[in-house]
């Protein structure tokens, strides 16, 4: 799956967003593309879960480096 896919899915919440928030969307889909090789492993049934779970995955991992901090 391409992080692509979910970020051009997702276009119209992008553009209603204000520029702040867009920002935050756009770090938030780089996210994703981190991982774009585990997603295409997982053969998920719809390609914005594999995008999900990246993002989750780069969050839980912000969270923990704060935290030791």
């Amino acid at each position: 799956m391409k992080a692509e896919l979910a970020k051009d899915g997702w276009s119209n919440f992008r553009r209603a967003l204000i520029e702040k928030d867009r920002e935050a969307f756009d770090e938030m889909a780089n996210k994703a593309r981190l991982h774009s090789d585990a997603i295409a492993n997982g053969a998920f049934p719809d390609p914005v879960e594999g995008a999900l779970l990246s993002i989750l995955l780069e969050n839980e991992k912000q969270l923990r480096k704060l935290r030791m901090q």
